[in-house]
């Protein structure tokens, strides 16, 4: 699928909060193409808990608030992938060989298993080790 990408938190949490955040309108070219369907998007079930993370701890917003967004999270039309073994598995030798954190490598390796790209703002996480699965939001 082309048009099926694996997108990571530094990009949905744009969504939400744009102050002190940069590339917003890439991002929000992202959300609009989700939202009429010229793009397909799969995302681990940690990029939900990393989304209200940034933005209750980041951004400082109240429960009311980061409980509306996570309703909206789980009602976009996108796929919510689960973690698997398998999964898991990938991600620990991705975390362990290429030195990146448990959950950057979660989005990895979740590109890699479904041999796909993920647009990521995390450039130092992703981009110089894996640039057959990245695509940097700037470039989107």
């Amino acid at each position: 699928m082309d048009n099926t990408f694996i997108l990571d938190a530094s990009v949905a949490v744009k969504w939400f909060n744009q102050k002190d955040e940069d590339l917003v309108s890439n991002s929000k070219n992202i959300f609009t193409n989700l939202l009429t369907g010229e793009i397909n998007i799969i995302i681990p079930e940690l990029l939900i808990l990393e989304v209200i993370n940034a933005l209750i701890r980041g951004k400082k917003i109240g429960i009311k608030e980061s409980d509306k967004i996570s309703l909206e999270l789980f009602s976009y039309p996108w796929t919510i992938e689960p973690l698997s073994s398998s999964l898991m598995q990938e991600t620990i030798k991705i975390s362990t060989e290429y030195g990146l954190t448990i959950y950057d490598a979660l989005y990895m390796a979740l590109a890699i298993e479904k041999d796909m790209k993920l647009i990521s703002h995390d450039i130092k996480g992703h981009f110089d080790k894996f640039k057959k699965y990245s695509i940097s939001l700037e470039n989107f």
